[in-house]
Formats: C-alpha cells, sequence, structure tokens
C-alpha cells in the first residue's frame, strides 16, 4: 500500500472516530411505554401505562383503541 493511500486511510478513521464521539443518542417521548393494566368499571375506564426510561412521560393527545372481549367490538 502506498504512503498516501496509508495515510488516507488513517485520516479516515480518525474522521470517523471524531465524529462517533459526537454524536448524540436518540430518544422517544412515549415508545418505551407499555401498558401495565386495564380498568373497566361501570363509571369509568383507564388504562394504566408503565413508562421504562426517563422522560416517557408525553402521551397527551394520544388515544388507545380497545376491544371488548368476545366478539371484536370497537370500544374506544
Amino acid at each position: 500500500m502506498s504512503r498516501n493511500l496509508k495515510r488516507l486511510a488513517f485520516a479516515g478513521s480518525f474522521a470517523a472516530c471524531i465524529l462517533g464521539a459526537f454524536a448524540s443518542t436518540a430518544s422517544a417521548t412515549y415508545h418505551e411505554n407499555y401498558i401495565r393494566e386495564v380498568h373497566e368499571t361501570p363509571t369509568a375506564d383507564y388504562v394504566e401505562l408503565q413508562a421504562y426510561a426517563a422522560g416517557q412521560n408525553f402521551v397527551s393527545g394520544k388515544h388507545i383503541v380497545t376491544y371488548d372481549g368476545g366478539g371484536g367490538v370497537l370500544t374506544e
């Protein structure tokens, strides 16, 4: 391998390492939430969520579609 090609390979790998060091991590606002329990009462229905990561509390405006247990009737 020629000397210039070695320098180019070293510079490329060095640049990749530097860029990798400054890369930020991806984060989600509600994607790591799990449905822990579904409560159905005569007066109100609600869903208990469990978040597995910090900052997973942006669920306003989201909705969950549910179906009844027997016939698959939509109970949104």
